[in-house]
């Protein structure tokens, strides 16, 4: 399976079958070496001999998020552009010939630049992800009567006590761990 999600800079194989089917040149598994399932063709490499991508800043299993701007951390990885060019990809069918090397880990996924027009969204508990931005658009209503406007506010008021109980109850499950 390959992933294709938006945010990352390069296409994310799951197994090397799905990137031999791409066309992809796979080097067999190195379990001394990362972990590694995205390739690029054409690295770009700085003044110091290294490529430069930018990836997601995590603390364990969570991406980082700045508390100024809301937005994701990110940190610079920089590799070989050997490295760059390169698959390092563990096949659960050959687990009896490669063991990953778990202390080696993963070589982190670059993520590309938002588009002018995009932004990030945060899921509960999951990586952000890149939406369209919405468009700020002035809406003009015409007169509404008293009548219906009560109960425009009451439906509206009903739905954020809804929402109110909701994230109280889940702050108490997270605050319980």
């Amino acid at each position: 399976m390959v992933n294709r999600d938006s945010k990352y800079k390069f296409p994310v194989f799951q197994s090397t079958q799905d990137a031999v089917s791409e066309g992809m040149h796979v080097d067999p598994y190195d379990p001394k070496l990362p972990r590694k399932h995205w390739v690029d063709l054409n690295p770009q490499v700085n003044a110091d001999g290294e490529c430069e991508y930018k990836v997601f800043q995590y603390k364990g299993n969570l991406v980082q998020v700045d508390p100024n701007t809301g937005q994701p951390k990110f940190k610079t990885l920089r590799i070989s552009p050997e490295w760059a060019k390169r698959f390092n990809i563990y096949n659960p069918e050959f687990a009896n010939s490669q063991v990953p090397d778990m202390v080696a880990g993963e070589t982190p996924l670059p993520i590309r630049e938002l588009k002018e027009d995009e932004e990030w969204k945060f899921g509960f508990l999951s990586e952000p992800t890149i939406i369209k931005k919405f468009a700020n658009k002035e809406i003009t209503v015409g007169e509404v009567p008293s009548s219906e406007f009560n109960k425009l506010l009451q439906s509206i008021s009903n739905r954020i006590d809804i929402i109110e109980e909701q994230l109280n109850r889940l702050l108490l499950v997270l605050g319980s761990k």
